[in-house]
């Protein structure tokens, strides 16, 4: 399978996502046998979306909590703990979801960027309704970098 617009696996302290299509695999590291390595193995299978996945990231905050965006136009927050449901979902841009970032300073700020060439902050105790949304840009949004700064390209 190949893997939506050449996202990388992004990880957790102990958690790895490895991206296919509209497919994401959560894997969490064991502990092999005394002197041995650890390993991976699969912590949760999501198959929610319904288009290729943009964006994936964790929070730095929680160690569970994940974020999905998606060609779908939704942004989806998971507890990896719990199940192959999220725990919320909105429909977040006119068009798809490029990117999404954890804020590495506020566990509950959430951002996004789409191809409608917006940028949008979220509270992720409620992702209804944007806190900020950012229209400046003049072309699409396609990554952030790790401090939530939006580039266009």
């Amino acid at each position: 399978m190949k893997q939506g617009k050449g996202i990388t696996p992004q990880s957790s302290e102990a958690t790895e996502a490895l991206l296919l299509d509209k497919t994401l695999e959560c894997l969490g590291q064991r502990k092999g046998r005394k002197g041995s390595s650890s390993e991976l193995w699969p912590l949760i299978t999501i198959d929610y979306h319904t288009n290729v996945i943009g964006g994936v990231s964790f929070s730095k905050h929680f160690d569970y909590l994940l974020a999905t965006g998606a060609d779908d136009s939704l942004l989806c927050q998971w507890d990896i703990r719990a199940s192959e449901t999220p725990i919320s979902v909105t429909t977040a841009h006119d068009g798809h979801v490029n990117s999404v970032s954890f804020c590495p300073a506020n566990e509950y700020l959430l951002v996004s960027g789409g191809s409608d060439k917006k940028a949008k902050v979220w509270d992720t105790r409620n992702l209804q309704t944007p806190l900020h949304v950012l229209e400046a840009h003049t072309q699409v949004i396609i990554v952030f970098v790790e401090f939530g700064f939006a580039f266009s390209v």
